[in-house]
């Protein structure tokens, strides 16, 4: 039996992310995860951002795990005919695109915590903004438990205190070993 690779890298996750939102909604001009340019975005534009990584119970692999605040700007131009209505309907899809998602990673499922009119990015003035965020259990770095190893051939017991080298002759076979 294998262990489930759970490892995450953030470069996958960001590929993921914006592959699956450029191809359920076409209407975007541009789908980026942290994009050089934010002043000169070709809208209507969906911009990505891991805004947190908060430490989360430790999964039993030696792995961080942690919930990943993740947040999907929906930008176009507010000179757009009906922009305000246009950008709050396109942020409500894309919550509904994003609820329940795992990008096809090994991570918990997308939670959303909100869909709001963001004003927190000065160089953005010149266009409407929602905000769209949610949050999901990510593990980050390699499992302690990776198949890497040699499946015993054989399992032997014995009962304390007749335990260790000095009482091997104590130990059972028991048998069940699978190799």
């Amino acid at each position: 039996m294998t262990s489930p690779d759970t490892a995450l890298d953030l470069d996958q996750f960001f590929a993921a992310i914006e592959a699956s939102i450029a191809s359920g909604f076409p209407g975007f001009v541009t789908v980026a995860a942290y994009p050089e340019d934010r002043v000169n975005l070709s809208t209507p534009a969906c911009v990505i951002e891991l805004v947190e990584l908060e430490p989360a119970a430790e999964p039993g692999t030696g792995q961080l795990a942690a919930v990943a605040r993740v947040e999907a700007s929906v930008i176009i131009g507010f000179r757009e005919p009906g922009a305000k209505r246009r950008v709050a309907k396109m942020a409500a899809a894309l919550a509904h695109h994003v609820q329940g998602e795992r990008w096809g990673l090994p991570v918990e499922a997308a939670t959303v915590t909100a869909i709001a009119p963001s004003d927190f990015a000065p160089e953005l003035d010149q266009f409407e903004v929602w905000a769209v965020e949610w949050q999901q259990t990510v593990h980050i770095g390699r499992s302690i438990w990776g198949d890497d190893g040699v499946p015993p051939d054989q399992v032997l017991a014995s009962w304390s205190p007749a335990i260790g080298p000095a009482n091997e002759e104590e130990y059972q076979d028991i048998g069940g070993a699978v190799a």
